[in-house]
């Protein structure tokens, strides 16, 4: 493939809903290789990615330089006419089909039994269907959620032999640090292009910002200096003026007035107030920069979220007895008796389609689970269960909005987006899922990936309020940082077997901490 470009010229973007745009005359150029998209949840990363791949239309100004240009989206609802046009060029031999079915560990029943595969196993084809296309423009929408490590080492390796201009959102900073030469940064209507390593172009992002905020503070302490002066010279001028008028001045008092008539005479009553509109201009162009600088200024919200919870009074929140669980495809999963007591800190662990959420979906139907005093936030949500969410908003009250919009908010939400479900991006509406559920009292909550989608500073504020938590928590996740901080008893899924790691430190489940009551 020969060497393309991609440029990016103008581009405008406002969605109806939305008060302000989204983007306004965006330019940046990008070579062959990988860039990342860095930006907060809502930023606009998606709606980029779609509007350089053709999946919106443009509203303001121009992208060329690329033909075949492919959007991997996030959701993986649907295959797709790509998997189709996959597994063809599969099944008539074609040498980069068969290669990646290999690296992506594809199975030949998998467009046939969709619905049955796990999140982690549908990105994987997805991605795998993609890259045989071999376009010129690849854009991967969060590739690595849903996938376990080794299933993430793959995609790298996949990934790091496209020969094109390759786009990817993604919140996981080993991957990107590993895949991307350059990154583009996307937020508050603009894009910055820096080449570099991830550290590198993160330093340069904070020392600008730095830079920035300094700038602001200092102009703004300027334009309140310059306004005080002007004031105070206008202040100045009229008093004189006052004691030029002649009303204090005795009617004998001819030599005063004489005074008087050659300051007018000769204009030096006017001095006070030209100096008065010299510092006024002064402020004016100071405020003009105020303005633009204060465009550039970085935003910071206040932090940290509460999830109000209790310490239930029941001897057990699950208790499943041992048993035979079918997943699907001749296959079943042998677990043992499953205990969460109150207090228990269970991570729940395997490989892709290994059975996890099928798991949780059996410990709520015979778990004993009472859904009331649960929270469960589930891997991904769909569009009926978007709207439902956001029709609920209409039977809260002003307080519980209120906190429900506060919780949001300090998640790095947009607030004024949670009444229009069809303009939250899928980390978006997981934030307010969260919300939702984290200002409710429960019991036990149940996260089946649910760093999945968030931005790094959202991930740190929803680490941080469960590990203050008094209740209980069950945890499907691949992030391993995640697990270790927050958990200490292990449930792993390998091959067809469940087995329990109670505060043991295995390979797979490095945690510490006191014993597990979840005993089989």
């Amino acid at each position: 493939m020969s060497i393309v470009t991609l440029s990016v010229s103008g581009l405008s973007y406002h969605y109806e809903q939305s008060p302000e745009p989204l983007f306004t005359a965006l330019d940046f150029s990008l070579n062959t290789g990988w860039t990342g998209i860095i930006g907060g949840n809502g930023a606009g990363k998606t709606t980029l990615l779609r509007l350089i791949c053709g999946g919106l239309d443009l509203q303001g100004g121009s992208i060329t330089g690329v033909r075949d240009r492919i959007y991997c989206p996030q959701e993986t609802e649907s295959p797709g006419d790509l998997l189709d046009e996959f597994f063809q060029a599969l099944y008539e031999g074609n040498n980069t089909a068969g290669r990646l079915f290999s690296v992506f560990a594809l199975g030949h029943d998998w467009p046939y039994r969709w619905e049955t595969l796990s999140h982690g196993e549908r990105k994987r084809a997805q991605l795998a269907a993609a890259l045989m296309r071999e376009p010129d423009l690849l854009a991967l929408d969060e590739p690595t959620n849903h996938l376990d490590a080794d299933a993430r080492n793959l995609l790298q390796e996949g990934l790091q032999g496209f020969d094109g201009v390759g786009l990817v959102v993604s919140h996981d900073r080993d991957f990107l640090g590993a895949l991307c030469s350059g990154f583009l940064f996307v937020g508050d209507g603009i894009a910055r292009y820096r080449p570099g390593t991830l550290e590198e172009v993160f330093e340069q992002e904070s020392r600008e910002k730095t830079a920035a905020l300094r700038r602001y503070e200092n102009l703004k302490q300027r334009y309140e200096q310059l306004k005080g002066e002007t004031q105070a010279r206008r202040e100045t001028s009229a008093q004189k003026k006052k004691g030029l008028s002649g009303r204090t001045l005795s009617a004998k008092d001819h030599d005063g007035r004489a005074r008087q008539n050659g300051l007018r005479l000769t204009g030096k009553d006017t001095i006070g107030d030209a100096l008065a509109k010299k510092m006024q201009s002064r402020a004016e162009r100071t405020r003009t920069e105020l303005e633009a600088a204060a465009k550039d200024k970085p935003r910071f919200r206040k932090s940290g979220i509460t999830i109000d919870g209790a310490v239930s009074s029941r001897d057990y929140l699950v208790r499943l007895p041992a048993g035979t669980l079918p997943l699907g495809a001749g296959r079943s999963l042998r677990y043992p008796d499953l205990v969460i007591a109150p207090g228990d800190r269970v991570a729940l662990l395997g490989v892709n389609g290994s059975g996890k959420s099928t798991l949780i979906r059996k410990l709520f139907a015979n778990g004993g689970i009472r859904t009331d005093e649960t929270l469960h936030i589930a891997q991904e949500y769909g569009e009926s269960e978007r709207r439902a969410l956001a029709e609920r908003f209409g039977f809260l009250n002003s307080g519980d909005l209120g906190e429900l919009l506060s919780h949001f908010y300090r998640l790095n939400g947009k607030a004024d987006q949670v009444h229009s479900p069809e303009l939250l991006s899928p980390g978006e509406f997981r934030k307010l899922a969260l919300a939702e559920g984290l200002f409710r009292s429960c019991t036990l909550i149940i996260l089946d990936e649910p760093t999945n989608h968030l931005d790094l500073p959202s991930r740190m504020a929803i680490e941080e309020a469960l590990g203050d938590y008094p209740g209980a928590l069950l945890v499907v996740s691949h992030d391993r940082a995640f697990r270790e901080k927050l958990c200490t008893v292990c449930w792993e899924i390998a091959g067809e077997v469940l087995t329990l790691h109670p505060s043991r430190h295995e390979a797979t489940c490095r945690f510490s901490g006191g014993a597990s009551r979840g005993r089989p």
